[in-house]
């Protein structure tokens, strides 16, 4: 069996940045079926405009990550539009793309339920790609200009949180290195933490981010 992504071009002007609770919601209005699957729903790109929204480009798209069996069960939501808080995409023709295999891999957000401090979240993560029998080095992601005397009470790390249901959830951004060629695909297909389908805990290669 063959784990791939499903891509399907987007059309829309601005949505929220935190859309993943939104969007699989609505892809089970026309997909019951994703409710049963396994599967993982990445993030939508866009260019970040304030009011915790993107607008949406080109290289928007919308990406089902799944075993290749399962494609044609989410055919159906091509050209189909999807309501997310309000806003209206387009969805338009899919196409298949494999994974590629990588050195370095990156999630934009993790989540592990009843992990919330960083020190005890790095810890459930490692221990859950031992568990996975992944091969590689796994750390948070720093926060861009942070300086420790100055900021001495507040997290070094990237710390993000997605809204399911009014009810905020904590992960952090993070990055496995040091991948052999069996353990990156295996990341990528496996994931790590939940909500798979609400954008959580899906990596890519660094460089290839699924949000941004």
């Amino acid at each position: 069996m063959v784990t791939l992504d499903l891509v399907f071009d987007v059309e829309g002007k601005e949505i929220n940045s935190d859309h993943g609770y939104a969007l699989y919601s609505s892809i089970a209005k026309k997909v019951p079926e994703i409710k049963e699957i396994n599967c993982g729903v990445h993030l939508i790109r866009g260019v970040p405009v304030g009011r915790r929204k993107i607008r949406l480009h080109s290289n928007s798209k919308l990406i089902i990550r799944l075993n290749h069996e399962l494609v044609p069960k989410f055919l159906p939501l091509a050209g189909e539009g999807l309501r997310l808080n309000g806003e209206t995409i387009k969805i338009g023709l899919p196409q298949p793309k494999l994974l590629k295999k990588a050195e370095n891999c990156y999630s934009w957000i993790v989540t592990i339920k009843g992990y919330i401090n960083s020190d005890t979240f790095l810890d459930g993560a490692k221990r859950q790609l031992e568990e996975a029998g992944i091969r590689g080095e796994c750390s948070l992601l720093k926060r861009k200009n942070f300086k420790e005397k100055e900021e001495e009470e507040k997290s070094p790390y990237v710390r993000r949180t997605i809204n399911i249901k009014g009810r905020e959830i904590v992960g952090y951004a993070l990055k496995v290195e040091k991948l052999d060629p069996e353990s990156s695909l295996l990341l990528q297909e496996l994931g790590l933490g939940g909500r798979r389908k609400m954008g959580c805990g899906i990596f890519n290669p660094v460089g290839e981010a699924s949000n941004g």
